[in-house]
């Protein structure tokens, strides 16, 4: 389920290469730039749903993924890694932690030597830290000691969220990790903190929205370390940009598009040579070439991202139109900045609950996230294991040959469902237990009538399975 995935095709197709890893849920992922051989994986991911899923720390492999080390053991989330630009051996990673309960294994961490060690080098003192992780870090290409950090505070429960607090903050250091100063608001002119300097650790910056803050969201354009984007959710949030390298903001958009499930999305990506471009992956993927000022929705009618839900961008460094768009229906490519897109077939999957039906073979029925629900054979029909006489006689049993027809018109639904529940004949069979999970009942209707439950529409990529025959996991998709 999950895990890492690679292409050495430019992203046409993929294999899964962590199939072997005793966690499924990825947070994040990056790849040194001066040895695409090293990649750090944060597993865990940091988009805090109700039923998100822990991972248990860092992995690293030094053969393009062919094996890997677990170089971090925490439980928890990790929604950032970058890695040095010249020195493989230095990499952050932003520390979620956990999301349904107090840790103190939270904060930005660094390592100098390929992850032998790892040291918290920003975190929140006292109660306040146990409750208060990293969203966010990122450093400047061209001078590395320049770190940017988001600090968020949030706890979880199954039935709520709490998104931020006192701890939540933007954070910079210019030596490294080293040392840290807390970027804030300044006070209000008749308060009486503004006759004083800001207290140690803590800077003020015109521009930046005052407490409290949740989530919080920073990139650096790499061709201009001066200019920073942060996305802030806060009660007079949105997209604030820094031409001074933090110094001063300026609050360029407030729209609901970038704000709305701040601690779901809250991540952005600028264009490597253009400072003025900035992307925002969001419930639509969004863009910006005139420095977030307006954004508009990338893609030619009929050419947009296949899917909704969009969680990370990557760009290629040496040619900024190859973009690829991660979503919560796997990963969408663009040659041409974003004008068009194609989504290459991946076998990858949520799946909210999954039963069983009185075929024989049975077959394995589900609902997956976003998608609606999925059917395949619960055993291959190679020759070797169903010879055509056996299923010749599975014909003649059930009366007639079975044919494969197109969905009749009222399967096709015309609304995006979250979960869609389903339910078979049989509970009772032998699946593995960890597949039973609760789905929320959801009701759907179309023009006043009850939607069908389209349960035996089998979909090849859906179907395809890892090498333990598990069902994959789909969402988010960091990618690098």
């Amino acid at each position: 389920m999950g895990g890492v995935w690679k292409s050495s095709d430019g992203g046409h197709t993929w294999k899964p290469i962590f199939d072997d890893q005793p966690v499924s849920s990825c947070g994040s992922i990056t790849v040194a730039p001066s040895d695409p051989n090293v990649i750090y994986v944060g597993s865990g991911e940091a988009n805090i749903r109700g039923n998100v899923a822990a991972g248990n720390g860092i992995y690293k492999s030094e053969d393009a993924g062919k094996t890997w080390k677990h170089v971090w053991k925490q439980e928890g989330q990790i929604g950032t890694m970058i890695v040095h630009p010249k020195d493989p051996n230095v990499a952050y990673a932003a520390v979620f932690g956990k999301a349904f309960g107090d840790n103190e294994q939270r904060g930005v961490y660094r390592t100098t030597d390929g992850g032998a060690n790892w040291k918290r080098v920003l975190a929140r003192q006292g109660a306040l830290g146990k409750e208060t992780g990293a969203s966010d870090v990122t450093l400047d290409p061209k001078t590395p000691k320049v770190l940017f950090a988001g600090m968020w505070q949030a706890r979880r429960k199954p039935w709520s969220l709490t998104s931020g607090g006192p701890g939540s903050g933007l954070f910079t250091s210019r030596d490294g990790g080293d040392t840290w100063t807390e970027l804030v608001a300044p006070p209000l002119p008749d308060s009486d903190e503004a006759a004083h300097p800001a207290p140690p650790g803590k800077k003020y910056c015109k521009g930046l929205p005052r407490e409290p803050w949740g989530k919080v969201g920073v990139a650096i354009a790499p061709s201009d370390g001066r200019r920073i984007y942060a996305l802030i959710e806060a009660d007079k949030g949105g997209l604030f940009l820094s031409d001074d390298g933090g110094g001063t903001w300026k609050h360029v958009n407030d729209h609901h598009a970038l704000r709305q499930r701040a601690w779901y999305y809250s991540t952005l990506t600028v264009d490597p040579t253009n400072p003025d471009v900035v992307w925002c992956p969001q419930v639509p993927l969004l863009k910006s070439i005139d420095a977030g000022d307006t954004f508009h929705r990338p893609g030619d009618k009929g050419s947009e991202p296949h899917h909704g839900d969009h969680h990370d961008i990557w760009i290629d460094p040496k040619d900024p139109k190859r973009v690829i768009d991660s979503n919560d229906g796997g990963v969408d490519i663009s040659l041409d900045g974003g004008r068009t897109w194609f989504a290459p077939p991946l076998p990858i999957a949520q799946f909210y609950h999954i039963d069983v039906d009185n075929s024989a073979p049975y077959r394995v029925m589900g609902s997956m996230q976003d998608i609606g629900t999925g059917s395949g054979p619960s055993n291959s029909l190679s020759h070797e294991r169903h010879p055509p006489e056996r299923l010749a006689q599975h014909r003649r049993r059930r009366g007639r040959a079975r044919r494969r027809r197109p969905p009749r018109p009222e399967h096709r639904l015309r609304r995006r469902v979250w979960r869609l529940p389903v339910a078979l004949r049989q509970p009772d069979r032998t699946i593995p237990q960890c597949l039973r999970l609760p789905v929320q009942p959801v009701r759907l209707r179309r023009q006043g009538r009850q939607v069908p439950l389209p349960v035996d529409r089998p979909d090849p990529c859906l179907a395809a399975r890892s090498e333990s025959g598990l069902p994959r996991w789909q969402c988010p998709f960091p990618i690098s």
